[in-house]
């Protein structure tokens, strides 16, 4: 039996809806995650960079669902001018963004 990857565990935790986004606010995101057992807190702040508590040493599939979903303001008025999935309300005056459904269709 081969381990699934990180990218594919991350994308597993988004299709099944166990990343909560709760915090967005300049350089700042915080979620949770729901992983194989536990929930594990991970984000973004701008002296830590991005952290997870799950006991990985590295990169974690949290983190991979977390950063699938959050775009700096730059790249998130970039994909806004092509694709209206991410409102405008969360692109102005805030560092990052995240849209609010994953997968869906506005």
């Amino acid at each position: 039996m081969t381990r699934e990857s990180i990218a594919s565990k991350g994308t597993r935790y988004l299709t099944e809806a166990r990343l909560t986004v709760q915090y967005v606010s300049g350089d700042t995101v915080r979620a949770t995650c729901r992983g194989s057992g536990d929930v594990y807190r991970c984000g973004h702040d701008p002296r830590r960079g991005w952290y997870c508590s799950c006991p990985a040493t590295r990169d974690c599939a949290h983190l991979y669902a977390l950063q699938s979903v959050t775009v700096r303001r730059a790249e998130a008025t970039e994909i806004s001018g092509k694709a209206s999935r991410i409102p405008p309300d969360l692109i102005r005056g805030e560092e990052w963004a995240c849209p609010q459904t994953v997968g869906s269709e506005p």
